[in-house]
């Protein structure tokens, strides 16, 4: 896809993914903030610990595999990890019901 001079060399497919994976990080991003401010985490003392949570439920399991992945080729594979650990949450979240 071209336009004058400027010219788009990627995929479509690779532009949808990348701007609906942009949506879903700012749509994160709103809903923590929405949570600072209003939510049940409004103070430092409710927010300490999922905050602790969240960091050791993604370092963690990044860590071990950077431990165990020792061939350069595959050292990159932890972000596929991190995305996926985020995803899963999100997921969790949102199938969580409140009786």
């Amino acid at each position: 896809m071209s336009f004058q001079d400027y010219e788009l060399k990627k995929l479509l497919t690779l532009w949808i993914n990348d701007g609906l994976m942009s949506i879903f990080f700012f749509l994160i991003g709103l809903e923590l903030k929405r949570e600072l401010l209003i939510g049940e985490i409004n103070n430092l003392k409710k927010a300490a610990f999922p905050f602790i949570t969240v960091l050791g439920s993604v370092l963690v399991p990044i860590a071990l595999y950077l431990f165990l992945n020792q061939n350069p080729e595959n050292i990159k594979g932890w972000r596929i990890l991190g995305y996926l650990i985020l995803r899963f949450t999100k997921s969790k979240k949102a199938n969580k019901t409140n009786y």
